[in-house]
């Protein structure tokens, strides 16, 4: 019997990645709805971690701040920055 290789890197990079595909779209349809100043909310894995380990959730790692931007959003977390942008 052939032994059989797993997923590559590569494709299991691609899978990650797609797996947020729906939420970024239903995400897409709110962006209206965002004002024009920025929001701080708190990031749910960030939150249930620290739930889970029965500890207070650290502010400083549990919330995000999300921009309006000209044609989507920004989201800053734990000093890092993601612009989305989406057409219709």
């Amino acid at each position: 019997m052939e032994d059989m290789e797993g997923p590559t890197p590569e494709f299991i990079a691609a899978t990650s990645i797609a797996q947020l595909t729906p939420l970024l779209f239903d995400a897409a349809e709110d962006v209206d709805q965002l004002g024009e100043q920025p929001e701080h909310v708190a990031v749910a894995e960030e939150t249930v971690r620290a739930f889970l380990k029965g500890k207070e959730p650290d502010p400083d790692r549990s919330v995000a701040t999300v921009t309006r931007v000209e044609d989507g959003v920004e989201i800053e977390y734990e000093g890092r920055t993601v612009t989305i942008t989406y057409d219709e």
